[in-house]
């Protein structure tokens, strides 16, 4: 029977065959201890959903454009506007030439057809300011503040 040495390397046992070799990577033996793993694992919150699952959750309740207002005759007066309004209005007023990305109701129509459809109700916007805009006035986040500080939306 062949007798296994091994060889102390501080708090690691390598067995001699082991160390002996330049090519291999010494294993280290357990002395009734467990091993570090390379990546903890993740703990999470009891009904933590990722960013693109809440995502996805938050499109399928809205329903589809169609549905929320937006469709034909909304997609023929956006067309129409964009045309007519090619540049985003508020980069006009800065000095900016900017193309019009989105086409933005001046005052917000909620369900009233009257509005949805007046083409005076509309403002050309890029992205940036359309982004904007609705942050700072037609979110959740900004009617919660208007509302407590007693602001107006327009």
């Amino acid at each position: 029977m062949a007798k296994i040495s091994l060889l102390s390397c501080g708090p690691r046992l390598l067995r001699l065959s082991q160390a002996a070799t330049p090519l291999a990577r010494p294993a280290p033996i357990s002395q009734g201890h467990l091993l570090m793993p390379s990546k903890p694992p993740v703990h999470r919150p009891k009904g933590w959903r990722s960013d693109q699952e809440r995502k996805a959750e938050l499109d399928q309740r809205r329903g589809s454009s169609s549905k929320r207002g937006y469709g034909a005759d909304w997609r023929a007066l956006r067309n129409d506007h964009i045309a007519r309004h090619p540049l985003c209005r508020h980069c006009e007023a800065e000095g900016r030439i900017t193309l019009a990305t989105d086409v933005d109701h001046i005052i917000a129509h909620k369900g009233n057809d009257a509005l949805r459809l007046d083409p005076n109700n509309l403002q050309s916007l890029c992205k940036r300011h359309h982004s904007k805009k609705t942050a700072t006035e037609d979110s959740r986040f900004a009617r919660k503040k208007a509302t407590r500080s007693g602001d107006r939306i327009r």
